[in-house]
């Protein structure tokens, strides 16, 4: 097996998002990276994934929609290995997505994120900011674990 969980990350958030850009955007990660771990993803499993639209982001193939299931299912595995171990030895670890609003973002969050990581070592945390809209809708389809904003 060669291929890795970040790529199967990238996978799917390229697949959700509909385009290498948005999934750039949401795991902050560059454009180059996610475009270069789906075509190693591609080669290792010798199949298309995507079907790329220039300028107009990506669409699924079939055979894409089927392994796209089984790599949230792999992820959501993989994922559930962290809060097992968590579990036993009362560590707290894993990735906690925050958002913020884009006005509270660059005030607060690099010495909340600084805090909690340094306290926490075994953390990552994902960060996204935008409007006070965006993340009430993030926060209900479960896409960010909390918000920083206004009252």
């Amino acid at each position: 097996m060669r291929y890795t969980l970040r790529q199967l990350e990238y996978f799917v958030a390229a697949g959700e998002a509909g385009s290498i850009r948005h999934a750039s955007e949401r795991l902050s990660i560059s454009q180059p990276s996610i475009s270069t771990a789906i075509s190693h993803l591609e080669l290792e499993l010798n199949v298309q994934l995507f079907i790329r639209h220039h300028a107009q982001g990506l669409s699924l193939t079939a055979v894409g929609q089927i392994l796209m299931e089984e790599a949230k299912r792999v992820l959501g595995m993989a994922e559930n290995l962290y809060s097992l171990a968590a579990e036993t030895t009362d560590q707290v670890r894993g990735t906690l997505s925050v958002g913020s609003m884009v006005t509270l973002a660059p005030m607060i969050m690099p010495e909340l994120v600084h805090n909690f990581c340094t306290r926490y070592p075994a953390t990552e945390i994902r960060q996204v900011a935008s409007n006070h809209e965006w993340l009430a809708e993030k926060l209900k389809q479960a896409e960010i674990d909390i918000a920083i904003t206004y009252d």
